[in-house]
């Protein structure tokens, strides 16, 4: 597709989608729907921009896309061009919310019908004033989406909240809280167990898809500003237990004037990229000189692969590595082949900007068969000729996903342009390189598969050992009043551990200068013993 922005109005339909939210914390503003759909709203594409460069656009469009089997039997849920309000664009097997009995009720169409945002500084402040007379709640803790309607066949617990009292029950009243990734997200929840207007076929796998887009400020790390994250939780409220699961993010990248861009991938870093095939974007929208790149990269998951495919419209080369519209062909791009089902090629691999590079079609099958399209690992690179509209996969290998179970999926989208370098693989080279520090950012976050709701209980017991200062800044001192050796473990407020260890003495101090500021949870226990203690503190 190409960026061009559609307004329709005057058309109806039974349940319209609400419009979703900018996620907007730094460089980056991306537009996150009720649906799961990403750099969209109901009316319009193109809703992922640059604030430092005019607020061009870099993606077009985005989505989830998942197929399963259970006993030899294929399933699979896409979306690619969809907008709610064009009869033209209006296919998509996900719809907003939870997996329930009936999701045209109204009352779960005006609980679900929405993303939520919040930010880190809420949460902090709710913490610390939520038991003030004069503290007014914020809608945003308020409406949390923590527990769903039974009665209608939702799941009780949805998403994550700090249980300080250990009642599995949200009650923000008392000081609980939502559990958030990064200082700003966007948080929602749909589904595919409701097809109205089915992008592949009515059959139904019964996932539900809780998705947050997350970013953070830059005071750690200077290419946070150009990075957004995406923690993808799969629950299977089916009662199938499926063999293999398939799951990709499929996105439609433009990097402002659309009609110049070529795609590449690394396999070690497990990224999938778009790139200018000159050093001019343009003419109108694009980004003139030292064009930028864009891509997403696996941080969690066993990566598959990177594929593309191209659009049919104008098109003049092979059928078959044009735009899916069978089951079958959707499940053969999840596996890095073309939809006919041949395997991708690694074609001719002749260096960057090397006309004779192949385009990974080999209607003999005699080329070594590849997992990524482009991979420059390979010394593969699309030709700067072969500038027609591809779209772009980053696709996770298979996995078993049994009734009940959850398969979470995290991925970073980066942005960069070099502003010093003309060569348009500048851009990819210089987003290289802040990939490689931005995964390791995130593994030091120490993300675990969510959970619907993590217990930090709060307790006083026999052990009354006192912490100080607390607040704390570089530095927490513990006076160990028991006879007996003790541990301790400090969680962070996602309920993470971040430190852990033994304490010996009658007083013990740890340096935590590492750490950011918030809130943590220090839980201390006696060995031997049961006898423990949880005390929440604030680090400056």
């Amino acid at each position: 597709m190409r960026n061009t922005y559609l307004l329709l109005l005057g058309l109806s339909f039974s349940v319209a989608f609400g419009q979703g939210q900018l996620i907007n914390l730094n460089n980056i503003y991306c537009n996150v729907s009720p649906n799961g759909s990403l750099f969209q709203n109901e009316n319009a594409w193109a809703l992922c921009n640059i604030k430092d460069a005019s607020f061009n656009s870099v993606m077009f469009t985005g989505h989830l896309w998942l197929a399963a089997i259970e006993n030899n039997n294929l399933y699979t849920a896409t979306q690619d061009y969809y907008l709610a309000q064009d009869l033209n664009y209006g296919a998509s097997d996900f719809h907003f919310g939870p997996v329930a009995n009936d999701q045209n009720l109204s009352a779960y169409v005006n609980r679900y019908n929405r993303v939520w945002k919040i930010d880190r500084s809420m949460i902090d402040q709710h913490i610390q004033n939520y038991n003030d007379p004069n503290y007014q709640v914020l809608n945003e803790i308020l409406e949390w989406p923590a527990h769903g309607d039974t009665n209608n066949g939702e799941a009780w617990l949805l998403a994550p909240f700090a249980d300080l009292n250990a009642n599995q029950e949200y009650e923000p009243l008392l000081g609980e809280y939502p559990i958030i990734r990064g200082d700003q997200t966007i948080y929602c929840i749909f589904n595919e167990s409701d097809r109205h207007q089915p992008r592949t076929n009515l059959s139904e796998m019964g996932f539900e898809v809780h998705l947050q887009v997350y970013a953070y400020d830059t005071t750690s790390l200077a290419a946070l500003n150009n990075a957004l994250f995406f923690n993808y939780r799969i629950i299977n409220r089916s009662n199938f237990n499926y063999e293999s699961v398939y799951a990709s993010q499929w996105y439609d990248s433009d990097l402002g004037y659309s009609f110049d861009d070529i795609c590449g991938s690394d396999s070690s870093l497990a990224l999938s990229y778009t790139y200018n095939a000159d050093s001019i974007d343009g003419p109108g929208v694009g980004f003139g000189a030292n064009p930028p790149a864009v891509g997403f990269s696996l941080l969690n998951a066993n990566a598959g692969g990177a594929m593309y495919y191209n659009n049919s419209g104008g098109f003049n080369g092979p059928l078959a590595t044009t735009d899916p519209s069978l089951p079958v062909h959707w499940k053969n791009l999840m596996q890095n082949r073309w939809r006919d089902g041949s395997h991708l090629s690694l074609e001719n691999p002749s260096g960057l900007f090397n006309l004779a590079n192949g385009d990974g079609f080999d209607t003999s099958q005699a080329a070594i068969a590849s997992n990524w399209a482009y991979n420059d690992q390979d010394n593969w690179y699309c030709s700067p000729l072969n500038t027609g509209d591809k779209r772009q996969m980053l696709n996770v290998s298979p996995q078993a996903l049994a009734a009940g179970d959850t398969l979470c999926i995290d991925l970073l989208l980066s942005y960069a342009r070099d502003l010093n370098d003309g060569n348009p693989f500048a851009a990819v080279d210089k987003m290289k390189n802040e990939v490689g520090a931005l995964q390791a950012f995130w593994q030091n976050r120490n993300f675990t598969c969510s959970e619907n709701f993590v217990n930090l209980k709060e307790t006083a017991s026999r052990l009354q050992n006192e912490v100080y200062p607390n607040p704390f800044v570089d530095e927490l001192n513990i006076s160990w009043n028991s006879l007996h050796k003790g541990i301790f473990k400090l969680y962070n407020a996602q309920g993470s551990l971040m430190m852990e260890g033994a304490i010996s003495g009658p007083n013990a101090s740890f340096s935590l200068k590492s750490l950011e500021a918030g809130v943590y949870l220090l839980y201390l226990q006696e060995k031997g013993s049961s006898n423990s203690q949880c005390i929440r503190l604030l680090k400056k």
